[in-house]
């Protein structure tokens, strides 16, 4: 069963107050409360600070331009 810890990644070099934080802690809180195992999740991002998210879990990630 997959736990918060589960989904450490890099820590975050957003700004403190950035409103990503939340948004970053409640789907990890999400992932966890479906017992999502890491391994099991691919979050896919584009570009921009809000796309750094997948850089800040461990998990598997597609980052790409548009």
């Amino acid at each position: 069963m997959p736990t918060l810890e589960s989904y450490e990644g890099q820590t975050p070099a957003w700004c403190p107050g950035c409103g990503n934080f939340p948004i970053l802690n409640t789907l990890k809180e999400a992932l966890v409360e479906l017992e999502i195992e890491p391994h099991q999740l691919t979050v896919v991002s584009g570009i921009g600070q809000a796309a750094k998210l997948p850089h800040y879990m461990k998990c598997n990630t597609f980052n790409g331009l548009h």
